[in-house]
């Protein structure tokens, strides 16, 4: 009888120097209710003999095996105009819907205001706060 063929999973295409980030599965910390994932973010510093090396925000250094992570994704960057357009948008359809609720059945002039107020409270923290987009890598 031939012995069974292991194919390993190809590691994941993530570019080095840029901010990335790991989820792996947890087999230290013996989590009874919920999730055993851990994820890291830094940057990749290296991708080699089936390890990734990261640092962390803390500048701490992490190599983390490629065969643990179970997914990764790549920073797209904080895109200020995006976090804008993104947040106004998510507070300005929360605004129609508080808008629409309050008074009357038929309220369009509530839920005008509603939106232009959710649309203008959500610009202001899109620009005080805006996030960082990540994109998913496929194996």
């Amino acid at each position: 009888m031939l012995p069974a063929t292991v194919h390993a999973q190809p590691a994941w295409p993530l570019p080095v120097g840029a901010r990335v980030s790991l989820e792996f599965s947890d087999t230290v910390r013996q989590v009874p209710i919920g999730s055993s994932r851990y994820q890291l973010t830094g940057q990749l510093l290296a991708d080699s003999s089936g390890a990734y090396l990261l640092r962390l925000p803390t500048g701490d250094l992490v190599s983390v095996r490629q065969s643990a992570v179970k997914n990764a994704w790549t920073s797209s960057g904080v895109l200020r105009r995006r976090s804008i357009l993104v947040t106004s948008s998510r507070f300005a359809i929360g605004g129609l819907i508080v808008g629409g609720s309050v008074g009357a059945e038929d309220n369009t002039r509530g839920r005008l205001i509603g939106t232009a107020i959710g649309a203008g409270v959500g610009a202001i923290i899109g620009v005080l706060r805006p996030y960082e987009f990540w994109r998913r890598v496929r194996r």
